[in-house]
């Protein structure tokens, strides 16, 4: 099935994006990237770490709870990303070399 996007609504073709096309305007275009799935954990965890931000006074009633419970939090969030980024290039390679 045919889609608005993927196809050129004039002749019927398909049609692929070549380096130095140019897109009609109105349309828009972005090559799959492998780490798109990490760019939305990382939007998520910055949400996530954001709220915990503005209700860390009413959650733990003195700072250094509040300061140690960021930290924590950020440091599993900055280990989550490098692992998720590291089995994504580990499995990248392993494409490339086969």
């Amino acid at each position: 099935m045919n889609t608005p996007n993927d196809h050129d609504p004039i002749k019927g073709k398909k049609h692929f994006m070549r380096r130095g096309d140019f897109l009609p305007k109105g349309h828009f275009a972005v090559s799959a990237s492998p780490f798109n799935g990490v760019k939305l954990e990382l939007a998520l965890i910055f949400i996530v770490g954001l709220i915990l931000w503005l209700v860390s006074e009413q959650l733990f009633p003195h700072r250094m709870e509040a300061f140690l419970m960021l930290i924590g939090y950020s440091l599993l969030a900055a280990g989550w990303i490098i692992l998720r980024v590291r089995n994504i290039v580990k499995q990248l390679s392993d494409q490339v070399e086969s």
